[in-house]
């Protein structure tokens, strides 16, 4: 009975061992946070060729899960004109703080004052109700600045493009000029040619 109950409790144990091995790994939770708006307005005189803006999104941790395409860290985007685009959601395992910036790249137009400021992202990864479950909470704003934001906002001034006129008249095309003297030579022209024409008709006579 004794060599029963221990065979029995042998076979129970390996039961178990085999449970816990095979039992199927917990899926680690993940999270994904919501879309960054970035709009792109435009002042003074824009150009007639819309131009590319670079936008910018760096965390400051290079260990900082990033959206997908960063490279080192950064993240890149381009708004033709005035627009709006969506910086992309990000992906997270573990709690924690997330911090990031939002910046423009300054253009190359010489008449353009390019926005130079600076937008903060925070992200907490924390766990949800459920206990189970992450959640994020974005908070966005200005360097230096306390107020919460919805969206990213650059504006980008032009100056109106000046075409130089030469002060001097005499360094003004001159067009009439140019026309009225070519309509007396061919006058001359014509009157030439009508004395030739005459001129056999007088010896006839």
């Amino acid at each position: 009975m004794r060599r029963k109950h221990t065979k029995f409790m042998k076979v129970l144990l390996i039961l178990a061992t085999c449970l816990i091995v095979l039992r199927p790994t917990a899926l680690a939770a993940e999270v994904r946070s919501g879309e960054i708006p970035v709009t792109v307005t435009l002042g003074g005189s824009p150009p007639t060729v819309d131009e590319d803006y670079k936008i910018i999104m760096k965390a400051d941790n290079p260990v900082n899960p990033m959206p997908e395409g960063s490279v080192d860290g950064v993240f890149s985007m381009i708004i033709t004109g005035a627009d709006t685009a969506r910086l992309p959601g990000i992906e997270f395992s573990s709690l924690g703080v997330y911090t990031y910036t939002i910046s423009q790249e300054v253009g190359t137009n010489k008449l353009a004052t390019y926005d130079s400021r600076i937008y903060n992202l925070v992200i907490y990864v924390t766990n949800a109700e459920n206990g189970d479950d992450l959640e994020t909470t974005v908070i966005l704003y200005k360097s230096g600045e306390t107020d919460k934001l919805e969206e990213v906002k650059f504006y980008n001034e032009y100056e109106e493009e000046i075409v130089d006129i030469p002060k001097n008249p005499s360094e003004l095309p001159k067009t009439g000029t140019s026309t009225m003297t070519i309509v007396l030579i061919l006058f001359g022209i014509a009157l030439i040619a009508v004395g030739l024409i005459q001129l056999p008709k007088g010896r006839s006579k």
